[in-house]
């Protein structure tokens, strides 16, 4: 496969010494016409380096009794402080993204001469969070303006002093729409009902979410529409087809609607690739062939799927795999008019 362009590439040039590149017909010294290039991926492994901050001063050649002026020096991130921008982001970015705990990365700098204790490094990421802040409250307030909502919440463990023990918080997602392409994330002690309605305080529009009990009160109101997920409504029928062979059947038809969403699935990823300028245009116009696909060919499974539900609480224990998952299905008609 191709490397990707933006790589940097370095050109080493291989050639055939002069006396071995004479023609054996004539004589002639052969010269180049082509070349044949073969790429090699190749890694640079992580270093650390110092820059040198010279602050020249100045003082009058005629020996005058003003004070010296000295240059200014650079801004600094940390005050007074030993690590710089990059060295501080690669702290975050490893500890964060790449998992690396901050005992590792003191084994790491060891490894290259330096003593950074762990501690040191809380301060680094502190001073990093404080200085990201507003940045992370701008996000929010642009995500919150979507038309649409993806939200969920993801259990972390958290190391409480004193107890000796973890305890179980939560991180929730908010994904915000195509005009609003921001991820961000909101930490909560517990999965309290709190969370999300602070978070979602005067917000209107659609919200995706699961079926958890806390985003009722947010949704009951006329300004924020529950749009349920097939995907949490599917994985019942799922586990409910080892007792009963009826739950393949509904497995059938969700498969059909999730055929139907890949059909405009190219169409969408191309409209997302248009130049800034075009792609607002694009975008709504990939969306409106989704819909006319939707109102054509998703409905009609919709009205069957409905018809087979509504059967099945006729006919089904409510308590059993297949009823348990009969009653967390997604309301069709709900589905249908989005």
């Amino acid at each position: 496969r191709k490397l990707p362009p933006e790589l940097v590439r370095h050109r080493i040039e291989y050639t055939v010494p002069e006396n071995e590149r004479h023609c054996p017909c004539c004589g002639e010294v052969m010269q180049p016409f082509d070349a044949e290039t073969s790429e090699q991926l190749e890694y640079y492994p992580a270093s650390l380096f110092v820059i040198e901050h010279v602050k020249l001063k100045y003082a009058c050649a005629q020996k005058c009794a003003e004070k010296p002026v000295t240059a200014p020096g650079p801004d600094k991130v940390v005050d007074k402080g030993l690590a710089g921008p990059g060295l501080l982001a690669w702290n975050v970015i490893a500890k964060f993204c790449h998992h690396q705990p901050n005992y590792r990365q003191e084994d790491i700098f060891a490894q290259h001469g330096l003593e950074i204790a762990r501690s040191t490094q809380c301060g680094w990421q502190a001073t990093v969070a404080d200085l990201l802040e507003p940045l992370y409250k701008r996000m929010i307030a642009h995500t919150v303006r979507s038309a649409k909502l993806h939200t969920d919440d993801t259990p972390v463990k958290v190391l409480e002093p004193g107890r000796g023990k973890t305890r179980e918080a939560r991180f929730w997602v908010y994904c915000g729409d195509d005009s609003h392409p921001f991820v961000v994330f909101d930490y909560t002690p517990n999965r309290s009902r709190d969370g999300p309605e602070k978070f979602l305080k005067g917000y209107k529009g659609y919200l995706q979410a699961d079926a958890y009990v806390g985003y009722n009160r947010i949704v009951a109101g006329p300004h924020v529409i529950e749009v349920a997920c097939w995907a949490h409504g599917r994985r019942y029928f799922f586990e409910a087809q080892d007792t009963d062979a009826r739950a393949i059947e509904l497995l059938d038809l969700i498969r059909a609607l999730y055929r139907i969403e890949d059909l405009m699935r190219p169409t969408i990823a191309d409209a997302r690739k248009q130049p800034l300028e075009k792609r607002a245009a694009a975008l709504a116009h990939a969306y409106a062939l989704r819909h006319q696909l939707r109102q054509a060919q998703s409905l009609p499974i919709l009205a069957t799927l409905k018809t087979w539900l509504d059967a099945r609480v006729l006919d089904t224990l409510p308590k059993s795999p297949l009823g348990t998952a009969v009653t967390s299905v997604p309301d069709p008609a709900v589905q249908a008019s989005v």
